[in-house]
């Protein structure tokens, strides 16, 4: 697993943030890196962001799940959501949790079944004065193999 986050200073006393676990479920809701094509599953990603600035941060964290094919087959962003910054309460040390449902991979043009790496990028956006804006804060996750099969057996 390789994860890392860029921050707005990247001075940890500052501001510093860490993808802290990803998990891939089926679509019965257990843990499972082999999925079948057609049906639903879901990733539960986890993050910190710690720091004196932490409490003051605003906006909205944006988080897209991407596959990579490890072969022929789909490569791109799956499913993009949001988690607003203040879904937690303010303090030196924010913990996020978000479950995010994905679609069947039979429903995605391209997709075929295979091998994928699943990769997680979670970014920040400011608004303020009727705009938003993306910051330069960003968290990288490139980890778990999955094997999407034709059926489910």
């Amino acid at each position: 697993m390789s994860a890392n986050f860029d921050t707005l200073t990247n001075v940890a006393t500052d501001l510093e943030g860490k993808i802290t676990d990803v998990d891939v479920f089926d679509f019965d809701l257990d843990p499972n890196h082999v999925l079948p094509r057609d049906k639903e599953w879901s990733v539960r990603v986890k993050w910190q962001v710690s720091g004196l600035c932490a409490p003051g941060l605003g906006g909205e964290w944006q988080i897209r799940v991407n596959l990579e094919s490890m072969g022929g087959g789909f490569e791109g962003t799956i499913k993009r959501d949001t988690l607003a910054v203040n879904s937690v309460p303010p303090a030196l040390n924010l913990n996020y949790d978000k479950t995010i449902k994905l679609p069947r991979p039979d429903s995605i043009s391209r997709f075929i079944a295979g091998t994928y790496k699943l990769v997680v990028i979670i970014t920040h956006t400011n608004t303020g004065g009727g705009v938003t804006k993306q910051t330069r804060m960003a968290g990288f996750y490139e980890g778990h193999l999955l094997e999407f099969t034709d059926s489910d057996v």
